[in-house]
């Protein structure tokens, strides 16, 4: 299995991504807006803006095609974005008490020790074709798909990777928009 060897790989292949994203779908990265809300996110831990920001972003940008590869595309252009900030190792599906984590925002300590807040995703993609039309039937999709993810978190959250307060983020995509995004307390 192919791993980025380091941090620093790791950026510039983002990096690349980024550039792709960028030249491929015209995109214009708020950087200004991206360094703002990710310190809100890691000194306040206001994270709404920043995963609006950047899902508003992606459903823009994106077509029907792109979700062939359904949750992988969204996680493709999430780490894109977030991988900009110097004040987190943005993790990829790290290895967190027995299981996968979708993301992990680990404080980085070469930065600034002052970060109060980790971060731990867990990304869910129901395929449209499984997505009913009665209102009621939708939200109990979303209800038990979510459960799912808050069963995996709990779980996640017990690794001793984490090392300050941590927030739990799930997040619940379709082909067409974002069906939930929700802290877990």
């Amino acid at each position: 299995m192919l791993t980025i060897p380091n941090e620093v790989i790791k950026t510039m292949h983002y990096g690349y991504i980024r550039q792709a994203l960028t030249e491929q779908f015209k995109l214009r990265i708020d950087t200004d807006l991206l360094e703002r809300e990710f310190s809100n996110t890691a000194f306040n831990g206001d994270w709404q803006k920043l995963f609006t920001y950047i899902l508003d972003e992606f459903y823009a940008a994106s077509s029907l095609r792109d979700f062939v590869l359904r949750e992988h595309s969204i996680k493709m252009f999430l780490l894109a974005y977030l991988n900009v900030t110097p004040l987190y190792f943005i993790e990829s599906e790290p290895e967190m008490h027995r299981g996968y984590a979708d993301f992990f925002f680990r404080k980085n300590y070469f930065t600034t020790d002052l970060t109060n807040y980790e971060y731990l995703v867990e990304l869910k993609y129901i395929k449209s074709d499984d997505l009913p039309a009665a209102p009621d039937k939708l939200e109990a999709l979303i209800d038990t798909v979510k459960q799912e993810a808050v069963t995996q978190l709990l779980n996640y959250k017990k690794s001793r990777k984490i090392t300050c307060k941590l927030i739990q983020l799930v997040i619940i995509c379709s082909s067409k928009e974002v069906l939930l995004i929700q802290e877990i307390s």
